[in-house]
């Protein structure tokens, strides 16, 4: 099994962000703790009769988890460890930013098998960094890395390009830091996406920042693929890029449609063929558990064909696709039958790549890979 624990907390909103966070005080913190314990029991005691839960993965995600004290990581972790089986772990993640990261923190999480640390460099061009609302310099993030690296090898780096006022240089500058004078084992390299309801949304709309230019999107997405896999870097997801061996299993496993607890304000999971998602407010959040009831704003059980089209959905994300056989056994269905009509319209597109036992997004695929996932799901 899966574990997500969403942690909303942050010290200020970035402008583009349209994650569930709140700036928050301690108080709120230890009450928010005292409801991911309740949820925790309520979740094993619902889905699970109270067995023990054995797990694979954990992700703690947000948000800022490293906006936490010491103390309450060190909650949380315990919370983990009287809730669940962590003696077959292979990965634990954990995301931090550089201007709150500190080796106390990331010693508590190691104590409880922290492998892997995400850090949310987005940029290493303090001028673009401002633009875009964060809260930390291209030297803090040199200093998180350096931190990071003592706890362990298996670092990603999140980069955004697409940013307003950013050339083709910018990225490139990024991508050399990242991939030559890093050489972190993980990059997930993400097109900015303008979200309504975001303050850099408002500010596109009111033409206070440029319009993004469409060739010069492509072109970025294009350098990123050529540069890192130049590197040697495999290109495994649409937006994300490792070295051999270092995958992000967590991610591996949910686009491999496996199933997987959420906890926390707005977190998913997938337990049981049912899908769930959590309410987007602390303070409703903790309410709800203070009085032993789970805070799922919305769930849904998948029809058998509903799932096998989402499994094809995630599976086309990665660079191994659909797998016949690995699809027949998982859904029951033939992907080449019960996709037929979507192979023949991408066929002669050179967006997929088909051959008699894999479905696969092309490079260019990747590119348009919104519209051509929107197919696959029935």
């Amino acid at each position: 099994m899966l574990l997500y624990v969403h942690i909303p907390f942050c010290s200020g909103k970035c402008l583009y962000c349209d994650f569930y966070s709140i700036v928050a005080n301690s108080t709120i913190i230890d009450s928010y703790i005292d409801g991911l314990e309740r949820e925790a029991q309520l979740v094993r005691e619902k889905y699970f009769d109270s067995t023990e839960i054995t797990l694979e993965t954990i992700y703690i995600g947000g948000g800022t988890p490293t906006m936490l004290t010491d103390s309450q990581l060190g909650r949380i972790m315990r919370i983990i460890d009287s809730n669940f089986r962590t003696y077959k772990l292979k990965e634990f993640s954990c995301e931090v930013n550089p201007e709150s990261v500190s080796a106390d923190k990331l010693a508590v999480l190691q104590s409880s098998g922290l492998n892997r640390i995400s850090i949310g460099a987005q940029t290493f061009d303090d001028a673009l960094l401002k633009v875009i609302g964060r809260r930390h310099s291209s030297a803090q993030i040199q200093r998180a890395y350096e931190l990071a690296h003592k706890f362990t090898d298996n670092i990603n780096l999140d980069l955004i390009f697409g940013l307003p006022y950013q050339t083709i240089d910018n990225l490139k500058t990024d991508l050399h830091r990242v991939a030559e004078t890093l050489s972190a084992a993980h990059l997930a390299c993400y097109e900015l996406t303008f979200s309504e309801g975001t303050k850099l949304t408002e500010m596109l709309n009111h033409s206070h920042i440029p319009t993004p230019d469409e060739d010069l999107l492509v072109e970025m997405h294009r350098y990123v693929h050529r540069f890192l896999t130049a590197n040697g870097y495999e290109h495994y997801e649409i937006s994300n890029y490792a070295k051999p061996t270092r995958q992000c299993l967590h991610n591996l496993r949910y686009w491999e449609n496996a199933e997987y607890i959420g906890l926390g304000a707005s977190a998913a999971g997938y337990i049981n063929g049912v899908r769930y998602k959590n309410c987007s407010d602390v303070d409703q959040y903790c309410r709800k558990l203070s009085d032993n009831i789970l805070s799922i704003e919305s769930s849904e059980t998948l029809s058998k064909k509903s799932r096998a089209g989402e499994t094809a959905m995630l599976a086309l994300r990665t660079s191994a696709g659909i797998d016949r056989e690995k699809f027949k056994n998982q859904t029951g269905y033939d992907p080449f039958l019960l996709f037929a009509n979507q192979i023949e319209k991408f066929r002669n597109t050179h967006l997929l790549e088909i051959d008699e036992r894999t479905i696969k997004l092309t490079p260019e695929g990747f590119l348009l890979s919104n519209e051509i996932l929107r197919e696959f799901l029935l």
